[in-house]
């Protein structure tokens, strides 16, 4: 098995480096054009991707997108109620209105229960 190691990890390598390879825009590929790194890589293994990571791909990694564009926006979280500015106000602004409300009549109407009392 472990003379299969060394072929295995020269061969995911390659594949690794192929695919970074073909999926890098045109563009972005650096010192010779996209089809002769992806000839370079499928007939020289090892030595052709090792060269196609050090000279070929772009810099910062080739991720497949075009660099300076915007990736896509992640989606908003949930926020708990205590840590949401805007329930927090509404939450004061109730409170400040059943305070209001309370000064003008401190009976309420039999019909309407009684508001609990404040922390």
């Amino acid at each position: 098995m472990l003379r299969v190691l060394p072929f295995i990890f020269i061969l995911g390598v390659t594949v690794y480096a192929l695919i970074d390879c073909l999926r890098t825009p045109d563009a972005e590929v650096r010192n010779l054009p996209k089809l002769v790194w992806a000839g370079f890589i499928v007939i020289f293994w090892l030595i052709g991707a090792v060269a196609w990571l050090l000279f070929g791909r772009p810099r910062g990694g080739g991720s497949g997108r075009t660099a300076g564009l915007p990736g896509p926006r992640p989606r908003p979280r949930p926020v708990a109620p205590d840590d949401d500015p805007e329930f927090l106000r509404r939450l004061q602004e109730q409170h400040w209105l059943e305070e209001r409300r309370r000064e003008r009549d401190p009976n309420p109407p039999a019909d309407e229960p009684p508001a609990p009392p404040s922390p």
